[in-house]
């Protein structure tokens, strides 16, 4: 019986470290976190809109929160690094910046491209989603899935009763919401790996603007009723994944709930993160807390109005 006991006392010796390996195996422990850059870029826009650098800083404590130690997140503002070695071996690069001559990539449209093919991950944001011209979309379709057209694709501002176009993972505890946002809509998209992710129906307001190079034309108006997509995902061929969100122009919107949710999830995922059923919950930055951290630009006079309007927002938004 003491022979049994000790050799009962040694198998489990030898197999309690499998069962150590096994359980971190699984539970994630002793990988190395997934290194995420946010990069957060000059702004050209007043007080509150395209705060990149915030919107940058947000979510990045969003991230952290979420994910814990599972990744490593960087926040990165100034100058983009031009050394394609900078970006090797990050799990995703998400990019709040402006668009056109102003985007964080001109002039060397082709390193975003680079990027994605040594293994990174593209998320692009807004104004992001648009090179200046006609030359380098094909860059911005193959990173993330789709490209922002002059004279073909708008940037109006209205109130968008969003709702899910798929049953993509990042839409998990993503509930239906409306928010006033500058919703950038009718995107080219390339013909495959393209997910939609969530879509509304323009109201009639937006399609009476005159024809313009973001206003109104007549490809958009063909589609005048329909739903039109807002943000998207995408795998690319070489397995990197890509992400695009059309809108957040105002700041204060990432106080609600579902819209935040959707940011991060998909941010996650391009990183290559599984969302969890609920969806990644991260703490609700009040409107105020949020005005406070809006630095380098000169707050309007009048502007605790405005605060006003979107401490109410927010109570429709989280009720």
């Amino acid at each position: 019986m003491i022979l049994l006991r000790n050799l009962g006392v040694l198998a489990l010796w030898l197999i309690a470290p499998f069962f150590a390996c096994s359980c971190s195996v699984f539970s994630g422990e002793g990988q190395a976190p997934k290194r995420i850059i946010v990069y957060g870029g000059k702004s050209v826009h007043g007080y509150s809109f395209h705060e990149n650098v915030l919107s940058a800083e947000l979510t990045a404590e969003a991230l952290r929160e979420a994910l814990g130690d599972r990744a490593k997140v960087e926040v990165l503002t100034g100058d983009l690094p031009a050394n394609l070695d900078f970006y090797k071996g990050a799990a995703a690069l998400v990019v709040y910046g402006e668009g056109e001559k102003h985007h964080p990539f001109y002039g060397r449209e082709k390193l975003l491209e680079e990027i994605s093919a040594a293994g990174t991950s593209v998320a692009l944001f807004h104004y992001a989603t648009m090179f200046d011209g006609f030359e380098h979309m094909d860059v911005l379709k193959n990173v993330s899935g789709a490209a922002y057209e002059i004279y073909y694709s708008v940037n109006p501002k209205w109130l968008a009763d969003v709702s899910a176009a798929s049953d993509h993972e990042i839409l998990n505890g993503v509930g239906p919401f409306e928010i006033f946002d500058e919703w950038y809509f009718n995107y080219r998209f390339r013909p495959e790996g393209v997910v939609p992710l969530v879509k509304a129906v323009p109201t009639d307001e937006v399609y009476l603007r005159g024809d313009g190079k973001h206003a109104g034309n007549k490809f958009m108006r063909a589609s005048r009723g329909e739903p039109q997509i807002l943000a998207w995902a995408c795998v690319n061929a070489n397995g990197t994944r890509g992400f695009g969100f059309s809108g957040w122009h105002y700041i204060f919107n990432f106080n609600c709930d579902s819209f935040r949710k959707l940011i991060i999830n998909g941010i996650a995922w391009t990183a290559g993160f599984d969302v969890p059923k609920g969806g990644f919950s991260t703490s609700r930055p009040d409107v105020d807390s949020i005005d406070k951290r809006i630095k380098d630009k000169k707050r309007p006079a009048d502007f605790d109005r405005n605060l006003a309007d979107w401490r109410k927002k927010s109570a429709e938004w989280n009720k």
